[in-house]
């Protein structure tokens, strides 16, 4: 399974509430710099999941809508605090060959710590935008993939050329 991870774009700082943080314009754009980077290089995303996090389901639509709409669904296994292990779990059981996670730190690095050392103490930074290409065997587990490429959101705009 191709699991291409995705940490939401920049968020406006404004708001009470965390998780209603709305992208901010530099967001928006980084999260188109995602989208064009997957049809640059010829990726097929089978299915978008999300966190429920306002700022992760609007990078992920902004995607959806460049790439024709695959399905997208939130899921609760994407917020920062839950456990790797019911992500493992959905994606075994989702019967897809590829998937764009859309998320958080530390959860995103923890999972790809997991999922490609089966610690989660590898030092793996993921900045607000970036990319990284996962390959994993399923059932989807501890130590079950491995890195195959990770694009931050500035090398993604110079691919396909968003100044």
């Amino acid at each position: 399974m191709l699991l291409y991870l995705l940490r939401h774009g920049d968020a406006l700082e404004s708001g009470d509430d965390d998780a209603s943080r709305p992208l901010s314009p530099l967001g928006e754009e980084q999260a188109m710099a995602a989208a064009n980077t997957l049809i640059a290089l010829h990726l097929y995303v089978e299915i978008i999941l999300s966190s429920p996090l306002v700022r992760a389901k609007q990078t992920a639509e902004c995607i959806r809508t460049v790439l024709r709409n695959p399905p997208h669904s939130v899921t609760e296994y994407l917020t920062p605090g839950t456990h790797e292990r019911q992500l493992f779990r959905q994606l075994s059981e989702c019967g897809r060959q590829s998937a764009l996670l859309v998320g958080h730190e530390p959860h995103l690095r923890e999972f790809t710590s997991l999922l490609i050392s089966g610690s989660r103490h590898s030092r793996v930074e993921v900045r607000k935008g970036t990319m990284l290409c996962l390959e994993t065997s399923i059932p989807v587990g501890s130590g079950s993939g491995g890195l195959k490429w990770m694009l931050t959101s500035e090398q993604m705009k110079r691919l396909v050329g968003i100044s």
